[in-house]
């Protein structure tokens, strides 16, 4: 079982993937969770980085999110990303 990542892992992932969804469709008006498809994922100490894309109708190229997610499904970061990736526009009011 070298490399394979543990159950628990695995369960953290989909849980990081679902707090972001959820958290990019509360802020985007007219995207819901289930369009946003996980474009990567990263990290896995204490937060795991997650990126996202959506291709709406009639859109040329994919709306892209990046989240930083605590463990236990906390949302830290949400930002909409630029057509190249880089960061946009923050989606999360500062705390």
């Amino acid at each position: 079982m070298f490399g394979a990542a543990s159950p628990a892992f695995a369960d953290d992932q989909s849980e990081a993937v679902a707090a972001c969804r959820a958290s990019v469709a509360r802020q985007v008006e007219g995207l819901a969770p289930n369009a946003l498809d996980l474009d990567r994922i990263g990290g896995g100490g204490r937060r795991f980085k997650v990126w996202l894309a959506a291709s709406p109708a009639g859109a040329d190229s994919p709306r892209q999110f990046y989240c930083l997610v605590k463990r236990d499904g906390t949302v830290e970061e949400l930002t909409a990303l630029n057509a190249d990736g880089s960061p946009g526009q923050s989606l999360l009011a500062a705390r």
